[in-house]
């Protein structure tokens, strides 16, 4: 029997992606008899997520991934840096939710898959395989940068 098919009409945002950039990438292997996958993914942190204030907003993005070398865990130390640049208009006129959503909804995750599939690009025929990074919790990385941001001399 078939089921009735439920089509979405797809809009488009009004957030723009105008350009993006990958400004450095580097990647390493280390190698030893077992590979844990897991070891890998483990390590990986944001090194620094900003954002300018303008309509044209920019979030510059850096995550690398460091393995322990004392534990001579194999797997792939990367570092990639990159930069969107993002458009809106009368984004300086929004209230500071309705930015926070562009932010969180839209433009933080088109960064993160950028990276995402540059890092399997870059690891496609390297000794492990393709990379993929895995989720990042955005919420989560919003909130440290906030807290970063709002304190007296960011003010």
């Amino acid at each position: 029997m078939n089921k009735p098919r439920f089509i979405m009409e797809v809009r488009l945002s009004e957030l723009k992606l105008q350009r993006y950039d990958i400004i450095d990438s580097k990647l390493g292997t280390h190698n030893k008899k077992t590979y844990n996958l897991d070891e890998t993914r483990k390590e990986i942190y944001s090194r620094n997520f900003e954002i300018d204030k303008t309509d044209n907003f920019v979030i510059e993005l850096q995550i690398e991934n460091k393995l322990n070398k004392r534990k001579k865990e194999s797997g792939y130390d990367f570092f990639v840096n990159l930069s969107c640049l993002f458009s809106l208009d009368g984004l300086g006129k929004l209230p500071k939710e309705q930015k926070g959503q562009y932010l969180l909804y839209s433009a933080l995750p088109m960064t993160v898959g950028i990276a995402r599939t540059h890092l399997s690009m870059l690891t496609t025929n390297a000794i492990f395989g393709k990379y993929i990074l895995p989720a990042i919790d955005l919420p989560n990385l919003i909130e440290m940068w906030a807290n970063k941001h709002n304190t007296p001399e960011n003010q």
